[in-house]
Order: structure tokens, then sequence, then C-alpha cells
């Protein structure tokens, strides 16, 4: 790991002479990359989508303090859904398009050209496929619409939005071909894969995993469609172990390689978050093993947290455990316990996946605590808890809460489980200070599409429920 360099890279274009006597040549430097290598413009797509989806800057990805595991102490605006104040909407969406994306567009790029192996060129190409899904994936789940045909091309400044359920189902043919294109008994990016360090046979089972949770965002709106593909997700082969899980690995050694928590709250000393009351209080009344591995006690000796929107003391209230903290805590961008708890939504939506609804949902949670550095005892105490016990009856709240608290260092996608499975209803049981409206169903486009491309952003604006560029409009998928 120490020996692998995180870059921020831009392709350099060589300049052709005639001629020694060219005076162009002059301005060249000798020293200079002429040519980038395609391993670390992948490392640098992959490291960039690992970045910002745990990041904890405000003008990026509020999501963990939307979802209510974390609380503002100072700057209360994003708990109060006033996300105009630092942008986050424009922020999400430069960083995943113009670092992880571009990164990616230009590895497949210089790939393609290079003298490699052509059955290990096909498994490069496919993992890189799959993270550019996965980022469009987070794209298109935040905004609806988005540029996604005509995104990233050079010659096309101003890119049309195309329709969110249309890229959805596109991105699950892109999966369809890229599972069908791995091939285990060839090599692929080695360490330049800082997830699976190139393993293929992992790449395919994350890829079924992203297929399944995909599938089952279209459940409400394209139920046969919908079924088909967890079915051949499922076939293809989910997550089957806590193994499987995709960590991206960060490198202790630097600060700039470190994990973005650890930046933020450690090596910059923010006492900017702390954890919300209905948080802790919510993990208290289930006697959840996770709060003394994700939480120190307070000054009081007990377990406390924020109120959301109105400002807070951090010194009073309790710290991130050291686990939460550490410099080499890898980010997850997809695990076993999601898989477990995906494949329990697909039983109670009458998908034949296998097992049981309540065996899936205590794998889920079992994994869950086990990850955050619980044991087996602890696991099967927990499961034994009566507010624990699965119910078909309230399925969805039983799912939606377990997931909030398993997701807790997910970030986007603890909010994504709220609004999609509706559970905790943040805006009933716990909303916050003088908030602004209710929980956001959707980013707004960033303020600079209006002027950058504004035939396309009013296009877009007026496919809204409502013809407005608002937070409440909920995306197609959400009934």
């Amino acid at each position: 790991m120490k020996k692998i360099f995180y870059y921020i890279v831009f392709v350099i274009t060589s300049l052709g002479y005639n001629s020694c006597s060219d005076l162009s040549d002059l301005n060249k430097d000798p020293k200079s990359y002429v040519t980038v290598k395609p391993e670390a413009l992948f490392l640098s797509g992959q490291k960039s989508l690992a970045d910002t989806y745990s990041s904890t800057s405000a003008s990026v990805a509020p999501f963990r303090v939307l979802s209510q595991i974390w609380a503002n102490n100072v700057y209360t605006d994003e708990s109060r859904y006033l996300l105009s104040v630092k942008d986050s909407p424009g922020g999400w969406w430069k960083s995943i398009y113009t670092t992880s994306l571009v990164n990616l567009k230009h590895s497949k790029e210089v790939y393609t050209t290079s003298f490699i192996n052509a059955n290990v060129l096909k498994n490069n190409l496919a993992i890189i496929d799959i993270i550019e899904i996965y980022d469009y994936y987070l794209l298109v789940n935040t905004y609806g619409d988005i540029p996604y045909t005509e995104a990233l091309k050079e010659n096309n400044p101003f890119p049309k939005y195309d329709d969110a359920k249309t890229i959805i189902l596109d991105l699950l043919n892109r999966l369809d071909t890229d599972i069908a294109n791995l091939d285990p008994a060839y090599a692929s990016l080695g360490n330049a894969d800082q997830i699976y360090n190139g393993n293929v046979t992992r790449w395919k089972r994350f890829a079924a995993t992203l297929k399944l949770k995909t599938a089952l965002l279209l459940i409400d709106v394209e139920p046969e469609l919908a079924k088909n593909k967890a079915l051949e997700a499922v076939s293809s082969g989910v997550f089957e172990s806590s193994d499987d899980d995709a960590l991206f690995k960060y490198d202790g050694a630097s600060v700039t390689n470190s994990n973005p928590v650890w930046q933020t709250i450690v090596q910059a000393a923010s006492t900017g978050y702390s954890p919300t009351q209905f948080y802790i209080s919510t993990l208290k009344s289930y006697n959840d093993p996770r709060l003394g591995l994700q939480f120190v006690k307070d000054i009081a000796n007990d377990y406390s947290g924020g109120i959301p929107g109105q400002g807070n003391n951090f010194a009073e209230l309790s710290p991130l455990s050291a686990t939460w903290l550490k410099n080499t805590r890898p980010v997850n961008l997809l695990d076993y316990a999601e898989a477990e708890f995906l494949l329990a939504e697909a039983i109670e939506r009458g998908i034949a996946v296998g097992g049981t609804a309540e065996g899936h949902y205590k794998n889920a949670i079992k994994a869950s605590i086990l990850s955050w550095g619980g044991n087996e005892s602890d696991a099967d105490t927990y499961l034994s808890e009566p507010a624990i016990q699965y119910s078909s009856a309230n399925w969805k709240e039983k799912i939606g809460y377990q997931k909030w608290i398993a997701f807790a260092d997910r970030n986007w996608d603890t909010w994504t489980e709220i609004r999609r499975l509706g559970y905790p209803n943040i805006d009933m049981v716990n909303p916050p200070v003088a908030a602004n409206g209710k929980l956001p169903q959707r980013f707004y486009y960033p303020p600079v599409e209006q002027t950058s491309n504004p035939a396309n952003w009013s296009d877009a604006v007026s496919k809204i429920p409502g013809g407005q560029d608002v937070v409440s409009a909920k995306l197609f998928w959400k009934l």
C-alpha cells in the first residue's frame, strides 16, 4: 500500500514537431510525463469516489447530518435543510463528475490503446465501467435527470439531461455486460485497485450485488422487470460473506491518503459534529452493542448526542470512537450486510431469492455488528432483544431502522434508504429545530448549471414534478 501514490492526474498530450529546429521544443519539460499510466488514472478515479462518498464536508456530502446520524454543533444550516449556504448540491455534482468520472473515462481510453492481453483488457474495462456505474447511480438518485449520454464529451459543453428512469435501465444493461465480460481466469488491475486488488471474482459479485440493489430501486415502478433483474443478480452470485465487502483501503502514512473522517475530526481537530441524541437514544433503547463500538462516553460517563438544528456543545457530548476515527479505516461502498438486507426485502416483495426474510435480516445485523468490532455473542444477544425480533407485518420499519444503524458510516446510502423505505421517518419522530421544510428528497441542480448550461437545465427542471428545482420533489422511484 505504501508503494502506491495517489495522483490527481490529467492527460498531457504530446506536441508533434517536424525538425529539431522547431522552437516549440523549447517549451517542453523533459522531466514531465508525456502520457499518464492508466493505472494512475484508474486509482485516482477510484479514490475520488471513495473520498467523495465518505466526505464530511458540508459543501459536498452532508448526508450523515440529513439522516441524523450526526448533528451540526455550530453551523446548523445542513441540519435545518439549508443546503444553499455551502452548496452541497454543487459540490457533490462537481466531485463525482470532474474528479471520479473524468479520471475513469481517461483510464478507459488509455487502457484501450495499451498493449496488454485482450482478456486482461476486457477485465480492466469491465471493472472501470462498474465504478462508473456506481458513480452514475449516486448522481441519478440524488438529482433525478442528469447529463449521461452526452456527459464528459470535450466537444460538447452543453450536455442534455437524460431521463432518470432511462438511465437506471441503461445502468442495469451495462452491469449485465460487465458481469458477462468479467473472467476470473485472467488477471486485472492488480494493486492499482485498492478495493479488491484486482480480484475478478469479487468484482463480479460486486456487480451482481449492485444489480440487485438497482433492481429493487425499481420495484414499485417496474415490478416485473425489477423481479427478473433481482433473480438474475442472485443467480450471478451476490456477496456471500463479509470477505466480499467493497472496502477502499487508506494509507495512514500521509494525511491526504488517510480516511476522510480522520482528516476532519482528528487531523483538523474539528468540533463541528456530534452524534444526534435521536441516534444515541435509539441504540440505547435496543441495547445495541454498536453504541460502545461507535462512540465514547461523555463527561457525565454516559452516551449523549446533540439536537439537530439548535447547535450543540461538542465538549459535553459523546465523541466518535477510536474505531470510527482510525486513519486507515476503509471506506465501505457496498457490503455483505447490505446484500443480506436486500435479500430480506426481495422476499417480502415476492421475489424467490432463497432463504427467509427473517434469516437474511439476522445475517445482515450480525455482519454489521461484527464489522464494527463486536463478536458473535454480542450479535446473538442483540438478536434476542424483543424490539429486534423480525415481523413481516412491518418489514419496512424493521429493515429500515436496522439499515439506518448498519449504515451509520455509509453517508449517502443512509439518507437514501430513509427516502426509499421511509424509516426512520425523521419528519415525524425527530424533526430538526427550525427546519426549512421536510427531509430533502433530492438535491437541486448546481446553481452553475443555470448559467453554464441554461437551456438543458431549464428543460430538466420543467420535467420535475411541479416544474420547480426544489429538494421536496420526489424522484421517479418514490411513489
